[in-house]
């Protein structure tokens, strides 16, 4: 997959797994986050570096991805 395929697939996902809009979703793929696991347990430091994002709601977008992800875990 290109960068730009591998970038449209993520904000599919963020889009759909997240349920958060397209412009936070593509916020995060151009910040080179494209995996739930990246949202997930990236240092919040380098989240916190994504322009035009609120602490808070990266805060509530990366608990989503770590709640998808443990009840994904659980199946």
């Amino acid at each position: 997959m290109t960068n730009g395929e591998n970038n449209a697939a993520a904000i599919a996902l963020f889009m759909s797994v997240l349920d958060i809009p397209r412009m936070e979703a593509t916020s995060f793929a151009d910040a080179g986050h494209t995996t739930l696991e990246e949202l997930a347990y990236a240092p919040l430091d380098e989240l916190f570096e994504i322009r035009g994002m609120e602490r808070d709601r990266i805060l509530a977008v990366r608990e989503r991805a770590k709640n998808y992800l443990t009840s994904r875990a659980r199946e």
